[in-house]
């Protein structure tokens, strides 16, 4: 299954994580992919609020955190993968890092865009539509691989973390970023593969 394109058509978008499918996608958009970028720490949103009003579709997964200051409670909402913002084009044709304050350059190797795998961005893209709470964590490379088999999430494949009495933490991964993002779920809900 491929991944859902992202379309943006206001930068507040982003910021609450609603999201449509694109469904015409163009013969010129076929060889677009996810691909990542770095950019300057703290600088996510307004490098994707940038790439937007040039017209590209841009992905930026933000969680909240909550901070107390004394009596006060304040809420932010920050990127759940700091210094990367995801970004749907065909890097061949692409001059967006070089135009772009603030962008460091593309996730590569030996000098070529490195593509985020479909079903891991797919899998952070319908978390976030469905508003599920997600968290950042520390990138896990063992554990058990399990697919969501009810539910809102029903499909999506992630990796044990921990089990409690009734749920269990799931880690849905962008490899080649070597970061992840946690849920916690029903034990019940979910199958091996």
């Amino acid at each position: 299954m491929s991944s859902i394109p992202i379309e943006h058509r206001q930068s507040a978008t982003i910021l609450i994580g609603s999201y449509s499918e694109v469904s015409d996608i163009s013969a010129s958009r076929v060889r677009n992919r996810w691909f990542v970028l770095r950019v300057r720490p703290r600088h996510e949103k307004s490098v994707s609020r940038m790439l937007e009003n040039l017209g590209h579709i841009t992905f930026l997964p933000l969680f909240t955190r909550r901070h107390t200051y004394g009596q006060r409670l304040r809420k932010f909402q920050l990127p759940l993968f700091p210094g990367y913002v995801f970004l749907y084009c065909d890097p061949s044709r692409s001059t967006v890092p070089s135009r772009i304050p603030s962008v460091l350059g593309w996730i590569h190797s030996a000098g070529k865009p490195l593509p985020v795998e479909e079903e891991e961005i797919r899998a952070i893209q319908i978390a976030t539509a469905k508003r599920i709470e997600l968290n950042p964590c520390p990138y896990v490379r063992v554990g058990d691989v399990v697919r969501i088999a009810e539910g809102p999430l029903a499909g999506i494949a992630g990796k044990i973390r921990d089990t409690k009495n009734k749920s269990m933490e799931l880690i849905l991964s962008i490899e080649i970023l070597q970061r992840s993002v946690m849920l916690e779920i029903d034990r019940t809900s979910v199958q091996a593969t």
